[in-house]
């Protein structure tokens, strides 16, 4: 069970490009997102012209009340899950939180806690610790200029993909 309770909205996967099959079916099985926000994100994806794989043109099709069938379809996305599905996450919640949270110690020491959430993956090591022995919630500025660098790469790395390239 996962130590902090949000959920991303579905736009903030969709304004710097969008989550790949296996991404989003790791946010959906991981509880980053809910039901809503993922047909929302599908939908978005449809609406764009973003290339779907086949339970996500199944999702596109569904009445947003037919449960059973999207969480059915969302289990057809698990085997797209990759090594680097979680990845991706960590740049939504961390983007989440420094939209949400104004308070920047605060929102350094829920980072860290969804840093635990997420299995301590290394992408967020260098955010949380910008130098040794130097944690972000006490060192603010270090803290804020690490995150800026990782919020940005991976700003780059989302609106660089090739949407044909999805499901390959």
């Amino acid at each position: 069970m996962r130590e902090l309770s949000l959920r991303i909205d579905s736009g903030e996967l969709l304004d710097f490009g969008y989550p790949l099959p296996g991404e989003l079916s790791w946010g959906y099985r991981n509880q980053w997102i809910d039901r809503a926000a993922l047909i929302s994100v599908v939908d978005g994806l449809n609406a764009a012209g973003v290339p779907l794989s086949e339970p996500e043109d199944g999702m596109s099709v569904l009445l947003r009340d037919d449960h059973d069938r999207i969480d059915d379809l969302a289990e057809r996305l698990v085997p797209l899950e990759g090594e680097a599905s979680a990845k991706i996450w960590c740049f939504y919640v961390a983007r989440h939180l420094d939209d949400s949270v104004k308070d920047l110690s605060v929102m350094f020491e829920l980072l860290d806690v969804a840093w635990a959430d997420l299995g301590y993956p290394d992408e967020l090591r260098s955010v949380l610790f910008p130098r040794e022995f130097k944690p972000a919630h006490l060192y603010i500025d270090l803290g804020r200029e690490a995150l800026d660098l990782f919020l940005n790469e991976w700003k780059r790395t989302l609106s660089s993909r090739d949407p044909e390239e999805r499901l390959r």
